[in-house]
């Protein structure tokens, strides 16, 4: 009997014109000398200047390679779509620059950090809260109770949240610090989201918001039904890449031009230059302070009250995401 043979490789099959596209891409970069090119050109981009094509010859020499149609072979392989030319030289193209970015923070630092405390309070029980990360996300975790989204497959402390961050960034700062950049990258993700952009690739994500009908979570713990502590919940989806992300209406609001200007009325800019850690952390407290109330669900409205010092705001949103009226006194 004649072996079987697939006539497709194993991406091709399970992605379809993605897998084709994904499998000619690895099949490009799967080479050390080609990666060396692009390494090479990398060294030689100036994101301020125009002066850093680099030549043929020089780029071979530099690679260490004898043989020019050898080393043309492998160039032109990466052709277009990640090598440009000109009558300078070679260049990254914006897609080559981002790969070997991507390497940059996601590959050059590969530790972990075990859950560190800050001095941070859980805003639910006042507990001991810490900083973690692993496997490319950063977590906040409460070290006494379930946090807003339970306990993860990572860590076994509750959730506050968690998001996307570059490994490159571990071995530079400290945990206040993380903790810091966490809170803005928060606020950075939730203004892409809300315009309808993936923070991870750009392509058009969705929000869907999602009422949990048995929602019973303990004083400690979150809901066994929906698995996260508040009954009304956004998601987000993208459509390309599949990032997905959640959180309440109360803190989406957050960057809604009227509560900015609440915030900045008492001193606090959220989108306007701070990096320290008390800002960070006082401004993580007020967005958790965010109450929400279930006006009717049938379409869906939701009371958000945003309480700074003794003034209060109360927004009404709806299914979308859009505020419909706001009162402030």
């Amino acid at each position: 009997m004649a072996e079987h043979r697939p006539s497709e490789s194993p991406a091709d099959a399970a992605g379809g014109e993605i897998g084709t596209r994904v499998a000619k891409t690895f099949d490009v970069l799967g080479n050390k000398t080609r990666l060396a090119i692009l390494l090479a050109l990398w060294d030689a981009y100036d994101p301020h200047g125009t002066d850093d094509a680099v030549r043929f010859t020089e780029l071979r020499d530099q690679i260490g390679i004898r043989q020019g149609a050898q080393f043309n072979y492998h160039l032109t392989k990466l052709m277009d779509h990640f090598v440009t030319k000109d009558d300078s030289g070679y260049r990254l193209t914006p897609i080559g620059r981002k790969f070997v970015q991507t390497i940059i923070a996601d590959t050059m630092d590969e530790s972990n950090l075990e859950p560190t405390e800050i001095a941070v309070p859980c805003h639910i029980c006042d507990g001991t809260t810490a900083i973690a990360y692993q496997g490319g996300y950063l977590y906040h975790l409460c070290l006494q109770c379930d946090g807003r989204l339970g306990p993860g497959s990572v860590f076994d402390e509750g959730r506050l949240f968690i998001e996307p961050f570059p490994s490159s960034a571990l071995s530079t700062r400290p945990p206040r610090e993380l903790f810091t950049d966490g809170v803005i990258t928060l606020l950075l993700i939730k203004v892409m989201k809300l315009v309808g952009l993936c923070p991870r690739c750009s392509g058009e994500i969705e929000a869907s918001v999602h009422l949990c009908r048995d929602h019973h979570p303990g004083e400690m713990s979150v809901c066994q039904a929906c698995g996260v502590r508040e009954e009304v919940r956004v998601r987000w989806g993208c459509s390309v890449c599949k990032y997905r992300g959640g959180t309440s209406p109360a803190e989406a609001i957050i960057t809604h031009p009227t509560v900015v200007s609440f915030y900045h009325d008492h001193g606090i800019d959220i989108n306007y230059k701070f990096r320290d850690f008390e800002t960070a952390r006082r401004l993580r407290e007020l967005m958790m302070s965010h109450e929400q109330v279930i006006v009717q669900d049938d379409p869906l409205q939701v009371e958000v009250t945003v309480k700074i010092a003794d003034e209060v705001m109360t927004l009404m949103v709806d299914e979308e995401l859009t505020v419909r009226e706001v009162t402030r006194g």
